[in-house]
């Protein structure tokens, strides 16, 4: 009486017949309802699923769940199967899968572990949130909720990040030597300007746009110019140089219209001045002319 009272207390005793023979591409389970939760196991080295959870309500008849290994061509899909059920009278309210994934099949395929992933395909493929459960020394061990059991799913993994060295025609030795191939992109003994004096010679670089950098010819320090219409490419922009040092004339409209002000202002004011100076000696004549008039009547006085 009381082991009938313990299997009638699972939610759901799982009378099953099994196809799960070693090598078997399918698994049958027969499973005989008694209302409530439901656990199937499959322990075969050809599929991921170890185990399966559900839960199902109102369910009062046998139903059918069958688990289809599906072989696939891609080193790294580690595994493929489908899950199809029959005689199930409404879908389960919970589903959740046991998984794992053989250590020796990320060693093989290069395969990094944090990037397996779980995916179901009800229609279209989504991801599903894998966590980890346990591992041991041959196999990782994950736990999945899944929204269904009637479905396909995948499980796979992405290669192992590839780390390339770049080998420098640098030897750091605090010299920038162009002669053995060292230039500013690759080398810190030449980037350093501000650190150290030493220059690739006759080497230029622009700085803020508006200023060219160019190394003397002894490699010793840099001068500077100012690009006046600014510097691209390692050089200042071209311009035929006018009266203003770095002022661009035939380029400049804005510099041609100073200058013709310019010009025409210092016309104006020099015709100004010359009127003035003829006035001014009209004036000196005047006051000469009324004086002498002045003396002469004195005179006759």
């Amino acid at each position: 009486m009381g082991n009938a009272l313990k299997l009638a207390s699972w939610a759901c005793l799982v009378f099953l017949f099994s196809l799960s023979l070693s090598g078997a591409s399918s698994y049958t389970f027969y499973v005989e309802p008694t209302g409530g939760n439901v656990e199937l196991g499959i322990q075969q080295k050809d599929i991921s699923l170890e185990r399966i959870y559900f839960n199902l309500t109102g369910q009062d008849s046998q139903f059918v769940v069958k688990v289809y290994k599906v072989d696939s061509n891609s080193e790294r899909i580690y595994d493929y199967f489908q899950i199809n059920t029959t005689g199930l009278k409404s879908e389960p309210q919970l589903v959740v899968f046991d998984l794992r994934v053989n250590r020796s099949w990320l060693i093989q395929n290069n395969v990094d572990a944090k990037t397996i992933t779980f995916y179901i395909n009800d229609g279209s493929w989504k991801t599903l949130t894998m966590i980890p459960f346990s591992e041991d020394a041959g196999f990782l061990h994950y736990r999945v909720s899944s929204p269904k059991l009637d479905a396909t799913f995948a499980l796979s993994g992405e290669p192992v990040p590839v780390t390339f060295t770049v080998t420098s025609q640098c030897n750091r030795n605090g010299l920038c030597e162009p002669e053995n191939g060292e230039d500013r992109d690759t080398c810190p003994d030449c980037v350093s300007r501000a650190a150290s004096p030493m220059c690739v010679p006759s080497q230029k670089y622009c700085f803020n746009a508006n200023y060219l950098f160019v190394c003397d010819q002894n490699g010793t320090e840099y001068r500077f110019e100012e690009c006046t219409l600014g510097c691209v490419d390692d050089a200042c922009i071209a311009g035929a140089v006018g009266p203003v040092t770095g002022m661009a004339v035939a380029s400049n409209p804005v510099f041609i219209l100073v200058v013709a002000v310019l010009l025409t202002v210092v016309l104006y004011l020099s015709v100004l001045v010359k009127r003035m100076r003829k006035e001014i000696r009209k004036a000196e004549e005047k006051k000469t002319s009324y004086e002498d008039v002045k003396a002469i009547v004195k005179g006759k006085d």
